[in-house]
């Protein structure tokens, strides 16, 4: 059993989290909800030994698992106890390859060496990811990394799992087998699972207990899930009629990564307004995004407005097309909230948005009170609604999001689509979005494009 008591945590005075009693035994699965930079974090990775070492912020109470304190327990011990999968899967890794990731980690808990091979094979084989074994981990999408995680956590064979954000980058097919996976992890492996998400949702049947952030008290209190409607993947566009043009448009377009096809195109243009842009881990979103900004090789022709981008230089390319990073830490240049924000401002002559206006969406994401905050430690969703504010100031008339929506909760993401919608309708900027999040999306897009055996396809748009 691991156990929580009376633990709290604080940044100079400033209390995060206070009180905390929670306990949390094997064979079940716990889900722990609550608002972007609540704390949900900062307590799994205190519950790893991650916090206070490796933060600004000092921490009071006790955490102990079969009533041994976790303080006390040396390194190569706790390793075999408490594994964890972070929200950003990046950081999971420090080899190239998956399989040399796994010989590592096992080589790290001092299993015998005649056994690793096997138990690389059988972590491999239970997430259903033996093709990926000679793969370099760099060229793996983001739901790919997170099955590889969930690997590396099945070959460390810990008892207790601490899951951040697990399904913030992973398709609908990938969630379902993970969910499955912990389903197995639990009942014939006799796990303690504690995850961190917003959607609690997807773990309805699944998850055993459920918790909620107090806002007035700062800790977690249990609360009973409610039965999910039957959620639709169909897109509901908006229903405003009005002719599209072509923006960006692929022809006899081909991308592959490490020879392996992921788009052959023909002839496929996208149009102005927002696009959403759908498929499986792995068939090649992000590449696409990195042909058009030139930063991965293609074979064809990428168009914008009839203007080959070969001929274009990358400063005139940026001026025209902005990228947001999956990743969010990849996109800061400064220390602080207010330095980035500020930067952006600057870069830009004649942009969309005045000083009054940049007020008001720094109001309206709740960023005013962290303006003087070092970006980096932020949580996940307060960087996203940094990097997004940031990228919307540089006023490209076309920006490419990368799974945007990681890490907001259903209130920011609400604010954030406000946001982009109205960077739609005021500046007329358009708008190509990767995500997995379906939830209320549908209400600011025009277009739905999925792409699929290697190939893009238009589900829907307002003209059909």
């Amino acid at each position: 059993m691991l156990e929580i008591k009376d633990f709290s945590y604080r940044v100079n005075e400033n209390y995060i989290l206070k009180n905390v009693n929670m306990k949390f035994t094997e064979k079940t699965i716990s889900v722990i909800q609550g608002p972007s930079g609540c704390g949900k974090s900062t307590l799994l990775k205190s519950i790893a030994k991650l916090y206070p070492k490796y933060s600004n912020g000092k921490c009071n109470g006790t955490i102990t698992l079969n009533h041994e304190p976790l303080k006390k327990t040396g390194t190569d011990a706790f390793c075999k106890q408490i594994s964890i999968m972070f929200q950003n899967p990046n950081y999971q890794f420090a080899m190239e390859t998956v399989q040399d990731e796994l010989i590592f980690t096992l080589e790290n808990i001092n299993t015998n060496p005649k056994l690793i091979e096997k138990k690389a094979r059988q972590a491999l084989g239970f997430c259903e990811i033996a093709h990926l074994a000679n793969r370099k981990i760099a060229t793996l999408s983001g739901g790919e990394k997170q099955k590889v995680s969930l690997a590396i956590i099945y070959a460390i064979d810990s008892p207790v799992i601490l899951l951040d954000e697990p399904f913030v980058n992973v398709d609908q097919s990938s969630v379902n087998l993970i969910i499955d996976k912990l389903n197995v992890l639990k009942r014939e492996h006799h796990k303690t699972i504690i995850i961190v998400d917003h959607n609690t949702y997807i773990y309805y049947g699944t998850a055993d207990f459920y918790y909620k952030f107090d806002e007035n008290k700062l800790n977690f209190k249990p609360f009973n899930a409610v039965k999910p409607n039957n959620l639709s993947k169909l897109i509901s566009l908006n229903t405003n009629r009005r002719p599209f043009d072509n923006i960006i448009t692929l022809q006899n377009f081909e991308v592959a990564n490490e020879n392996k096809e992921l788009l052959s195109i023909n002839n496929f243009s996208f149009k102005n307004g927002i696009t959403l842009l759908t498929g499986d881990n792995g068939t090649g979103k992000s590449s696409l995004f990195k042909a058009i900004t030139k930063s991965k090789k293609y074979r064809g022709n990428i168009s914008l407005a009839k203007m080959p981008i070969r001929k274009m230089s990358k400063q005139k390319l940026y001026k025209k097309v902005g990228l947001i990073f999956q990743n969010a830490d990849t996109q800061f240049m400064t220390m602080t909230v207010q330095e980035e924000i500020n930067l952006s401002y600057k870069k830009v002559k004649n942009g969309f948005y005045n000083f009054s206006q940049i007020q008001d969406a720094i109001k309206l994401l709740n960023l005013d009170a962290l303006l003087n905050r070092v970006i980096y430690t932020l949580s996940e969703g307060q960087k996203k609604k940094v990097q997004i504010l940031s990228m919307l100031i540089m006023s490209n008339p076309i920006l490419l999001l990368d799974e945007p929506f990681n890490g907001l909760d259903n209130h920011s993401l609400h604010q954030i689509l406000k946001l982009l919608k109205n960077a739609k309708e005021k500046f007329n900027q358009s708008m190509i979005i990767i995500s997995h999040r379906f939830d209320d999306v549908g209400q600011i897009i025009d277009h739905h494009v999925n792409l699929s055996n290697h190939k893009l396809v238009n589900l829907g748009s307002e003209h059909n």
